[in-house]
């Protein structure tokens, strides 16, 4: 078999090399659907060497979502601002700064609010709105396209932050999947500078490489899905009645008595009946609901009372520091 390899050698390297390429427009060439939607949201984006990705400048995409969630244009101006026209010159201007909310993932270029204000008039002057918000921005990409803006726009007046609370808090339960708050990224980041060049890489060449970026996001499925199989094991198992700690009903509230035992179990995995349209619940005009409001998923707590200011613990000393220099 050796002595057969060193004969073929060069025709199966050749083989084997050229495989990623036929992978690689194969993918191009049949675009799957699933794929499809992720291709779309990962042209739009570009490496930026400061707060590392930014919105592809003259962007016109059609958006549509694989499972039919949400679909919408998605269009940017020549500064790689959403939805938001050229800046007029000598006209006042309303920056809008966010991550994805403010962005307006999920909605369409018209439905943002930072274009529904555009126009807007405060005490006679009319201002034209600029949607400065990218997703995924952390305390520190709010700082530095801050920075930017007030660089490439010298009649903004008025910005308008939003930030997310995930930027520097996140749920115990997504913290075990792996997924850390973003300023607590960007603070690893810049502990590791190296860090920042692999990210420049990794992003570049995932944008260009469809096979590269499909793999990319098997690999972080499969990682969230690794650490939850454990926990999903240990609820079945709960729910079955083979697992029963002390403060199974804190870790589980979403698992009622009635809902544990084998044949509940076996019920609720094998049968899945059409909602019942009556909830008793009242859309507001006198009229029936026609659909039961969701569940509270198991991992969010209610609480009896609005929590007050002096009840949260404090902003993290590295959020802190890039909001006093934003100011």
């Amino acid at each position: 078999m050796w002595v057969a390899f060193k004969q073929h050698k060069w025709k199966i390297l050749l083989m084997l090399g050229s495989l990623p390429l036929l992978l690689e427009l194969s993918l191009r060439f049949f675009q799957p659907a699933a794929l499809d939607y992720e291709r779309n949201l990962k042209l739009l984006h570009v490496y930026h060497p400061e707060y590392l990705v930014g919105l592809e400048p003259h962007a016109d995409y059609y958006i549509r979502h694989n499972q039919g969630l949400w679909e919408g244009h998605f269009t940017t101006n020549s500064l790689g601002y959403r939805g938001s026209r050229e800046p007029v010159e000598n006209v006042p201007q309303i920056g809008c700064l966010g991550d994805s909310l403010v962005m307006g993932f999920g909605v369409s270029d018209e439905d943002t609010f930072c274009n529904l204000l555009n126009g807007i008039k405060i005490n006679g002057t009319t201002y034209q709105t600029q949607n400065l918000g990218v997703d995924a921005f952390g305390t520190r990409g709010y700082y530095y396209r801050l920075k930017e803006a007030t660089e490439r726009l010298p009649d903004l007046r008025i910005v308008l932050f939003f930030p997310s609370p995930n930027d520097f808090v996140i749920p115990e339960s997504l913290r075990q999947r792996g997924i850390l708050p973003d300023d607590e990224v960007d603070r690893n980041r810049e502990q590791n500078p190296e860090s920042f060049r692999q990210f420049k890489y990794s992003f570049q060449l995932t944008r260009y490489s469809v096979l590269l970026h499909s793999g990319r996001l098997a690999v972080a499925k499969l990682n969230v899905r690794r650490r939850t199989i454990w926990s999903d094991i240990w609820r079945d198992l709960y729910q079955i009645g083979l697992y029963n700690p002390e403060d199974g009903p804190v870790l589980y509230p979403q698992i009622p008595v009635e809902r544990r035992g084998l044949f509940p179990y076996l019920r609720e995995a094998f049968y899945n009946p059409p909602p019942r349209p009556d909830c008793n619940a009242s859309t507001g005009n006198g009229e029936q609901s026609v659909g039961c409001p969701d569940p509270i998923p198991h991992n969010v707590t209610c609480l009896p009372n609005e929590t007050t200011l002096s009840d949260l613990e404090p902003l993290p000393e590295y959020t802190r520091a890039y909001y006093d220099r934003m100011i």
